[in-house]
């Protein structure tokens, strides 16, 4: 049996080096890692004396003992001076979206695109002079949520993956906001609002604090999930589709980036903080749940090209570096 076992491994490679071999820009073979060790990272490279950048998108994977990770660029996927960042594999794990500075524009201007994992099938998927960022896959892979401020103002919009075609998801100002997250039954998005008048000033302007919303993807009908006198930014869902985690800012803590990771039972109530960041880095970004649930990856550093990933356990907030290649780590999905 144990024979058999080897035979089949090396048929799956042999079909892995061939079947690839064309696209890999490395001439040695690969093994395909497993799915749980599987990441995708966008990274950028600012080199000082000649203020030249290269950003890219790479297919990566984790090297871990029980007291380090390494991590591993095993492909390129994309390669380009322009900014890239927030990459997104999608739930069959087959296609990546991500967002990238428009032809033209500046980092204030992105797109969406989508690229495949074997580097096929590059897609842009909007077209428009405004900032289209923030996107997230549909539980079923078909749509793309994403937000826009082509209109003035930060709203919702889902893109169809196969057609292309775009359409605003609300019009009413009580769901306005950015970093959508697909809810796990596909009916409803969570997303960051300041709707609400939150500083209890009165008033509903944009001097309320960022808190986290979900609302039906038919009709504008938001629900407030949290409850608190801090910011809060992107939401993930864990694969467990019951505890979100997402960033959380003090006001002191204002000029000095997103400082905490929370972790927030919806269906107890329950939330409590994973971890803080030292004070010497400045900003934590990129939240990813790993496929068990049992860990989340972030980058931390003081600038986007100065910025290091991170493994953190949600059983008792363990934080450890993860060892990779010197750059500024603008976007990480597991």
């Amino acid at each position: 049996m144990n024979d058999v076992k080897h035979f089949a491994r090396v048929l799956v490679s042999l079909w892995l080096i061939i079947g690839l071999s064309s696209c890999w820009p490395s001439p040695r073979s690969y093994t395909a890692p497993s799915a749980s060790s599987v990441l995708v990272v966008s990274r950028c490279v600012l080199t000082r004396a000649t203020n030249e950048r290269r950003c890219g998108l790479w297919l990566s994977s984790l090297k871990e003992t029980q007291s380090a990770a390494t991590l591993l660029l095993d492909r390129v996927l994309l390669e380009t001076d322009k900014f890239v960042g927030a990459p997104r594999l999608s739930p069959d794990r087959t296609k990546i979206l991500f967002e990238m500075q428009a032809e033209g524009g500046d980092e204030d201007n992105r797109d969406i695109f989508v690229i495949g994992v074997d580097g096929s099938g590059f897609q842009n998927i909007t077209h428009d002079p405004g900032d289209d960022a923030q996107g997230d896959w549909s539980p079923d892979g078909k749509r793309i949520v994403f937000t826009s401020d082509r209109d003035g103002r930060a709203r919702l919009y889902v893109a169809d993956v196969r057609s292309g075609r775009i359409e605003k998801l609300f019009d009413k100002e009580e769901c306005t906001g950015h970093f959508p997250a697909w809810l796990p039954d596909g009916h409803r998005v969570a997303f960051v609002s300041t709707w609400a008048d939150t500083n209890g000033d009165g008033q509903v302007d944009r001097n309320d604090i960022p808190e986290i919303y979900t609302t039906p993807i038919q009709t504008c009908d938001p629900e407030r999930l949290t409850f608190n006198t801090y910011s809060e930014i992107e939401p993930q869902w864990a694969p467990d589709r019951r505890h979100l985690a997402f960033l959380e800012m003090s006001r002191e803590h204002l000029k000095m980036g997103f400082c905490r990771i929370h972790i927030l039972d919806t269906q107890s109530g329950d939330e409590w903080q994973l971890y803080q960041r030292p004070v010497d880095y400045w900003t934590i970004h990129h939240l990813s749940w790993d496929p068990s649930g049992q860990r989340l990856v972030f980058s931390m550093g003081r600038t986007v090209y100065e910025s290091q990933l991170f493994l953190a356990r949600i059983e008792d907030g363990e934080t450890m570096p993860v060892s990779a290649p010197v750059g500024g780590y603008t976007g990480v999905d597991w």
